[in-house]
């Protein structure tokens, strides 16, 4: 898992993924669960609530898979 580019003010992070254990032959994203990880923990270290959305995954046939993460609340979480 790496960070492979950032956009600090748009709050937005693409991660990238190789060899993903989640991988498929269903030939459709499978990897929700990472993403959904990756969200958890820019919470827990934004403070903010964050959403995540996996773009490209190797079970769709693409070289490695890709998330899309972004702070997206206004409040605190606490």
């Amino acid at each position: 898992l790496g960070l492979a580019r950032t956009e600090p003010r748009r709050k937005e992070f693409l991660f990238t993924l190789k060899n993903s254990i989640f991988k498929t032959s269903l030939k459709r994203p499978s990897c929700s669960i990472v993403g959904g990880m990756l969200a958890g923990i820019l919470e827990e270290v934004s403070g903010f609530y964050a959403g995540c959305i996996e773009t490209a995954c190797v079970s769709k046939g693409d070289r490695q898979c890709e998330f899309k993460a972004r702070v997206v609340g206004k409040e605190p979480l606490r």
